[in-house]
């Protein structure tokens, strides 16, 4: 255990008389996945998980909770719990595109591109080119993957809307490929 592990993992358990701010247990359970300090790991999540869905949701409207807690599922291999813990992180908070992006690539990864396409249908508009961007990246590499040629007009909008983001050209030229694969 280096010497930030064990200052966090003290400062964590000093704190277990007191409810700790969920920002503060949230950077520690990163610093653990990051340090992989198994004991770490273990007191901040299972910390976060003790709380509520809601009382995260308000306390962290960043979502950084459930950020730690997909990455911890992600590590161990449990893709599966990792999609239920943005599922419940878009019920609690159904106007969060960034959560909802998120879910959306998690679909996708996970081979449910049809779902991430209803997903996504909900959210057209977005409160920055940033967000519209990636949702009309995550909603055209759905549909491209679910056979609709439409999505290569999708990941068009998304290079229109943020034409110096370099993920939006690689996945039209992915696109565009996929396509063109997919006539001959």
């Amino acid at each position: 255990m280096d010497m930030l592990s064990k200052v966090s993992y003290t400062w964590l358990f000093s704190l277990s008389q007191e409810r700790p701010p969920i920002k503060v247990v949230s950077t520690l359970g990163v610093i653990a996945l990051v340090s992989s300090d198994e004991d770490l790991i273990d007191a901040a999540l299972s910390e976060l998980r003790s709380l509520p869905l809601e009382r995260r949701a308000l306390d962290d409207p960043s979502c950084r909770t459930d950020l730690v807690l997909y990455t911890n599922a992600i590590a161990q291999g449990d893709d599966q719990e990792a999609l239920a813990i943005l599922e419940a992180a878009v019920r609690i908070e159904p106007s969060s595109s960034s959560t909802r992006n998120k879910l959306a690539n998690s679909l996708i990864a996970t081979d449910k591109a049809e779902e991430a396409i209803g997903l996504l249908a909900l959210q057209e508009r977005g409160d920055d080119s940033t967000t519209v961007a990636e949702t009309l990246r995550l909603r055209g590499i759905a549909e491209i993957l679910g056979g609709d040629e439409e999505g290569v007009r999708r990941l068009q909008q998304a290079v229109r809307a943020r034409p110096w983001e370099e993920s939006g050209w690689q996945a039209l030229t992915w696109g565009r490929t996929t396509v063109a694969e997919a006539k001959a």
